[in-house]
């Protein structure tokens, strides 16, 4: 990988003489975030998240932003689920973390809440994250973003 410097330099000297820093600081940092926001009425079946994996990494972080609040409750609930889809194979999908919000699993407006323990997370360049949600009953209408971070791993 180059190192910063030098990818600043020739952004600056070739396409783009305006290359803000700030743009080229985040492509050098140890973690980068995929993000998916999303206003639900009802059952969304598996959704690509809008980026495949940039290069080899494990998911670190996985949590639900909601717009509003949310009150748990065993039968008017949604469940998350945020699967990896392997590039050696995307006809499988092996789960990386669940939310279920059952009675006493509350969301607060705008207050991350993690998806849970976080399993088959290490990923390789073009994996495909995606999310399911099912709507569970009557559940009220719900609003937020689904938040990914992921940790880089070099390549040799």
């Amino acid at each position: 990988m180059a190192n910063k410097e030098d990818t600043l330099k020739t952004l600056t000297e070739g396409q783009y003489p305006y290359a803000p820093d700030g743009l080229v600081d985040a492509a050098f940092e140890d973690t980068y975030e995929l993000a998916v926001v999303t206003a639900l009425s009802a059952t969304m079946a598996e959704f690509p998240l809008p980026s495949r994996m940039r290069q080899p990494g494990a998911i670190v972080e996985a949590y639900w932003v909601p717009q509003g609040a949310f009150t748990g409750d065993n039968t008017n609930k949604w469940t998350f689920v945020l699967k990896r889809r392997a590039a050696a194979d995307y006809t499988t999908a092996l789960t990386v973390a669940t939310l279920d919000l059952a009675t006493g699993t509350d969301l607060v407006a705008f207050t991350p809440k993690t998806l849970g323990t976080l399993t088959n997370a290490v990923c390789t360049e073009n994996d495909i994250l995606t999310l399911t949600v099912t709507k569970a009953a009557a559940a009220a209408n719900i609003a937020g973003s689904l938040v990914v971070k992921v940790l880089r791993q070099e390549t040799a």
